[in-house]
């Protein structure tokens, strides 16, 4: 027993080191998240940008999931490479945090631009990170693999990672609209339907005076390109959309 635990952890170690590696390399070596990623550290990120850059890490990420784990969710490979359930799903929720540090830290240097273009001497709020929608994934994961097989499960890890992945940038931007409320300023949130949108998105356009803002109103589901757009309540301010984040 003892043998087969120190096998089972060394190979828990390889896999998430590889996985980390393979995540750090696409990162380094992609070309648009180096271009998106020098606009977030110049300080000329708006919300449109940390919002293509989540969506791009979070592509990156489930690619490599397809690549490292998804024999790890076949219940007839994973009993021969030496790992158990309980640490895959572990090596799952542990890239997952990563990726919210990596996301959060993009907007959190996104806001500061944002509060500096407006004026605003105020400090950018980071959310703590979606527990319960982590381990929701994780679970998830586990349970379409065991209903219809890995690699229906990888297809559904990345649409999942994904939409958490943006989820971030739009926790960040209730955030800081909240703080900013709290502050004396008067955001708005206003949410437009793109063309041929369905009627669950024609129902909740409009335009809402923060905190009178109904929570579906942040949420989007898969392929959604509907727009939010977050004003600061400053005279003379500008709007940042909370998921195509263009700055008008």
């Amino acid at each position: 027993m003892s043998s087969n635990f120190t096998t089972a952890s060394a190979k828990y170690s390889e896999l998430l080191s590889e996985v980390k590696k393979a995540f750090t390399d696409a990162y380094s070596n992609d070309p648009e998240c180096k271009r998106l990623q020098a606009m977030v550290d110049d300080g000329k990120a708006t919300y449109k940008e940390a919002g293509d850059l989540a969506q791009r890490l979070g592509e990156l990420l489930s690619r490599i999931y397809k690549d490292k784990l998804q024999d790890a969710y076949d219940s007839a490979v994973l009993p021969h490479i030496g790992l158990t359930e309980a640490e895959r799903d572990r090596i799952l929720s542990e890239t997952l945090h990563d990726e919210y540090k990596n996301i959060a830290a993009i907007a959190h240097s996104t806001q500061a631009g944002i509060n500096s273009a407006a004026g605003l001497h105020i400090q950018p709020v980071t959310p703590q990170a979606n527990e319960d929608k982590i381990a929701g994934i994780v679970k998830h994961t586990a349970d379409t693999a065991a209903e219809h097989g890995s690699a229906a499960a990888m297809d559904d890890l990345h649409t999942a990672t994904t939409n958490y992945s943006r989820s971030v940038v739009d926790d960040s931007v209730k955030a800081n609209a909240s703080r900013q409320y709290n502050m004396g300023l008067h955001p708005k949130i206003i949410r437009r339907a793109e063309a041929g949108a369905c009627k669950w998105c024609r129902d909740l356009a409009g335009e809402y005076d923060y905190p009178n803002v109904p929570q579906d109103v942040y949420r989007r589901h898969e392929n959604c390109e509907c727009t939010v757009t977050y004003y600061p309540g400053k005279s003379g301010g500008y709007a940042e959309d909370v998921w195509s984040k263009r700055r008008t």
